[in-house]
């Protein structure tokens, strides 16, 4: 796994891309057989994410966004997304569009539980659900 942050000319993140995948035998990332996953935040288009799943050279798309005209732009370039990745080898199997998971808008509420000036202990209790750990790692 690996997480590359790309930051716009105020040092705010603007974007992410987390990629998943296994090791090639020279300890490469696998391109035929991976996950990536990118955090986009588009002046335009606000928050969205794009959810790629590469098996075996096939490639399915998942983007999450809000905006409403999103998914009728998305329909008609879908055959120019599977002629492109057809021409570097790959074949384009599906892509889905999708609002935001009800999930995603209480993650946008935990990222700013992060910043608020809150003990640290505190904001680990909000943001997993777990009670602080009293506990012992090893026993002798």
């Amino acid at each position: 796994t690996m997480l590359i942050p790309f930051a716009d000319e105020y040092g705010r993140q603007s974007a992410a891309v987390h990629i998943q995948s296994r090791k090639g035998k020279r300890g490469e990332m696998d391109a035929g057989n991976c996950r990536l996953f990118f955090d986009l935040q588009m002046q335009s288009l606000g928050r969205t994410w794009a959810d790629v799943h590469v098996v075996d050279r096939i490639v399915s798309i998942h983007i999450y966004n809000d905006h409403p005209h999103l998914a009728g732009l998305l329909k008609e370039c879908r055959e120019e997304m599977a002629v492109m990745l057809q021409e570097i080898g790959y074949q384009f199997a599906s892509l889905k569009f999708s609002p935001f998971p009800a999930s995603a808008e209480n993650a946008a509420g935990r990222e700013r539980l992060l910043t608020e000036d809150m003990p640290q202990k505190a904001n680990e209790t909000l943001i997993y659900g777990t009670k602080p750990y009293k506990g012992v790692d090893v026993r002798i």
